[in-house]
This record gives C-alpha cells, structure tokens and sequence, in this order.
C-alpha cells in the first residue's frame, strides 16, 4: 500500500497539564454548525463513536449509562443502537429510547451496520468481562485521555429483531442471533474498531498486540475466511473505513511518534476474485 498523508492532523490527545485547552467551539465553527444533541447527561455519563445504518434511520453508539442514585457507575462500554427522530422537513431532531445490544457486564467499542443486510451490526466487544477492568477515558491523576486494549476484545456481531421490524422487513430471526458472537476469531489480542466493505465481503479492523505495544490494520474475508493485514507501520494505527467504492482505506495513526494522530488515505489491491491481497 502507498498511503498519502493528508495534510490533516488531529491532536486527539487532551492538552498537556499546564497549557491552555484548545477552543474547540471556535475552531469547529466553520465546518460543525447547527448542531442537534442525540444523547443526554440524564441517560449517560458519557456516549461517543456514533455511526449512520445505510438509509440513516438509526444510529450505533457506544455509552456507559447514568446509574441510578446511589449506584456504582459502569467502568466499561456498552453498546446501543436507537432510531432517529425527525421533522416534517426531515431533519434529525433526537433519538428515541436507546436499546442495549452488548452482553452484561462486557467491553465494547466502535460499532457498524451492515451495508446489506440492515438489521446486521458488527462491533468490538469482549462479552464476557474483561479482566482488567480499569475504567478508559480522561484520568484525573494525569490529565491524560487512556484507552483500553482488553485483550477479550473480538469482532462480534448480531442481528437486531427492533431495526428490522422497525424497517418493514419480514423476516424470521433466529434467537440465537440475537446474541452477540464473534465474527472470527483471533485470539491473544484486540480486534476492534471495524467497518464492513461495501459490498459486505470483507470486514476491516484494527488489531493490537499488546506484547509489541503496536496496532495494525487487517482485512477479513468472508468468502474465504482468510485475514491480511493491509497496514503495519510501526506505532498504532487503526480507526479504518472503506471508501464508498470500496478500493480505498481512510484511517488514522500515530507513526510520527508525536502522539498527535494524523489521518492517511490508501489504494487496495484487489485480485481478480474480489479479495483484498494488500
């Protein structure tokens, strides 16, 4: 692969203790504006990492909810999916009540529709509790933003009954499905922060190994079963998604070694089969 930097660079990282934080109002203005709140502080403590289902009528999240008063808060992520409210216009105006589709007491990050099949999601998740249980997020002792690598993190997935019945589909759902279940499986690591192609044959992926302190990019083929990783520069790098054609690869990393992530972008091979060689 020959990436191409852009010349975009993303201090995802909070401000270092003692400087100024960052006006994040001011620098956003130009390009974020007319903004509508999906979540709220009554429901969750935090929410982030939303994404669209194809035709936009519901979104995927993740969130630790708001527990109740006197209650112990959550140290790990939930996943949720909710439906989109609008106007008569057709602008978004809210969300309708979230539903929960990650198991008990699990870790869970980056969630994503299948392109195809709407009632299919994909996201990172250790269904089980992870055994390191160490809250993510900005820790006060340094001021710093800390993600967690749980090592039980796979791609799983699941249907969800609610989309399609709120779609119109009718289709018979096993329960079985409804539970979330590794996609594949690679054990020893964490296998988070997927999309799916286009076309839904290949479901891309970050994959850190936690002895090397490095994160790559993979690609995983339905069709044959095989994985490839299509990334492996030094440091981490991950947060991809397919380009709407399906032959590029936008994701982000941190291969400068300044901590301030950059976002590159980069061609696919493809064979004559349809599969992703590199």
């Amino acid at each position: 692969m020959t990436p191409t930097l852009i010349s975009l660079t993303i201090a995802l990282a909070l401000a270092q203790p003692g400087s100024t934080p960052p006006d994040w109002l001011a620098a956003e203005a130009p390009i974020l504006t007319d903004h509508v709140q999906l979540t709220r502080p009554e429901q969750f403590l935090k929410a982030g990492e939303a994404y669209f289902n194809p035709d936009a009528s519901w979104i995927i999240f993740q969130a630790i909810p708001r527990p109740a008063e006197g209650e112990i808060p959550e140290t790990e992520y939930s996943m949720y999916v909710a439906p989109l409210e609008r106007d008569a216009d057709g602008a978004i105006t809210g969300i309708a009540e979230p539903l929960r589709v990650s198991e008990p007491g699990s870790s869970n990050t980056c969630g994503y529709f299948h392109p195809v099949v709407p009632f299919v999601i994909i996201f990172g998740s250790t269904v089980a509790p992870p055994a390191d249980n160490a809250p993510a997020g900005y820790q006060r002792a340094t001021s710093r933003y800390a993600w967690k690598f749980p090592r039980e993190m796979e791609v799983t997935g699941r249907q969800v009954p609610e989309i399609a019945r709120s779609l119109g589909l009718k289709v018979k759902i096993d329960e079985s499905t409804t539970v979330a279940r590794p996609v594949f499986e690679r054990p020893g690591g964490y296998d988070a922060e997927c999309a799916y192609s286009p076309d839904a044959r290949h479901i891309v992926f970050s994959s850190y190994n936690t002895e090397e302190n490095n994160a790559d990019i993979f690609v995983w083929d339905a069709v044959t079963k095989e994985t490839t990783r299509v990334v492996g520069a030094p440091g981490y790098d991950g947060g991809p998604f397919f380009s709407p054609d399906g032959k590029r690869l936008c994701y982000r990393s941190d291969r400068a070694g300044t901590e301030l992530l950059q976002l590159y972008v980069a061609d696919l091979t493809v064979s004559p089969s349809g599969g992703v060689p590199g």
